[in-house]
């Protein structure tokens, strides 16, 4: 007995005329399915809330349209906002960041030996105190001395204390904070390089074409956003590029200034710190942009939305886009671990281990 196409049978069902027209409609979406996974895939496009999203939407409506004077003023006010954020962001990446990101013990270590002198001093760690035949360097070590000194050193045992992970895997309290903040600061640039690389798309964004007298389509230049325009894309690109730059350089430093971090208290919050930079043009357009400039973006999105306007692009790219992520986040942990080990390292046996050695100079026994 040979099987009738459930699709004529839709068709012959008199109570169901529509069913017929309804199935046509999901043997198209599955053949979009089907093509974009073997050839290319639809990308939705949509706006971030922030000043670099805001800046190309009003370069796209005003510079490149006839717009009235209004409108092009208030694109200014939002350019000035763009630079305010970014020069923030520059300062703080290029400057800040790598000025307190070093490793403040090297040179103490390699040009002075200043923890081994010290504790070799009769004046510092190797003199006894008065009335007592205690050397200073056992009653800082031990917590027996409110001073500076017992203050760092104390900071400096927490950070070597050792811990264990699911009591298997002994590891210092110093490491193991690292590792934690290092793992949530790649996470947190994974999370900044999909925002960067969705607003890359728009530089494949085309104004909306409608269909002529003549039966030809083309460019609706009525369109109040114009962004097809060489001129828009080269903002976009321009836009993506300072900020890939700045970020670049953040994510180099900001490493280094977590994996050199010598207190437990401070990882959490430079952590936190660090994640704040990434934030500043979203920070700096939700404080003083128009209420009306958030209201456009919204209906930008909408309006793409409704009309179905999505970015084809390789499908290889959607497949490639989570493997990428995970490898951008291990080259950071990979980078980031090799800072913090090393660096921890340097804090137990040149440090620590100098400032409270039973004997002076010997290591391997300690206060």
């Amino acid at each position: 007995m040979s099987k009738v196409p459930r699709k004529a049978l839709l068709s012959q069902d008199p109570e169901n005329p529509e069913s017929e027209d309804e199935e046509d409609d999901d043997d198209e979406e599955i053949l979009c399915e089907m093509k974009g996974a073997g050839e290319q895939q639809a990308h939705a496009i949509e706006l971030a809330a922030d000043i670099d999203s805001a800046v190309v939407l009003y370069a796209a409506r005003t510079v490149f349209t006839q717009s009235g004077w209004i409108m092009k003023f208030r694109l200014s006010g939002l350019v000035i906002l763009w630079a305010i954020s970014l020069y923030i962001q520059c300062v703080v990446s290029f400057y800040m960041i790598p000025a307190i990101c070093q490793d403040e013990y090297a040179q103490k270590i390699e040009e002075h030996q200043l923890f081994k002198r010290w504790r070799e001093s009769g004046s510092g760690g190797n003199g006894l105190e008065s009335n007592s035949s205690m050397i200073r360097a056992q009653k800082i070590c031990t917590g027996q001395e409110w001073s500076w000194q017992e203050s760092v050193v104390d900071h400096l045992k927490n950070y070597n204390d050792m811990m264990t992970i699911f009591m298997f895997f002994p590891i210092s309290k110093g490491r193991f904070f690292g590792l934690m903040a290092i793992f949530i600061w790649a996470c947190t640039v994974t999370v900044q390089f999909r925002k960067w690389s969705s607003f890359c798309l728009l530089l494949f964004v085309q104004t909306p074409r409608r269909t002529s007298h003549l039966g030809s389509p083309r460019v609706d230049e009525s369109d109040e956003t114009q962004w097809h325009k060489n001129g828009v894309k080269a903002s976009v690109a321009a836009v993506a590029l300072v900020r890939a730059f700045t970020t670049v350089s953040l994510v180099v430093y900001g490493t280094q200034f977590l994996a050199h971090t010598d207190n437990l208290k401070d990882f959490i919050l430079n952590s936190v710190s660090l994640a704040f930079v990434f934030e500043l043009p979203t920070l700096v357009f939700a404080a003083f942009s128009p209420v009306d400039t958030a209201q456009e973006i919204v209906k930008a999105n909408e309006k793409w939305a409704q009309e179905h306007q999505k970015i084809m692009l390789s499908a290889l790219f959607a497949h490639l886009s989570g493997p990428l992520c995970v490898l951008l986040t291990t080259f950071i942990m990979v980078y980031g671990c090799g800072l913090l080990f090393r660096f921890s390292n340097e804090l137990d046996e040149t440090v620590f281990r100098q400032l409270c050695a039973t004997v002076p100079g010997v290591t391997t026994d300690i206060l």
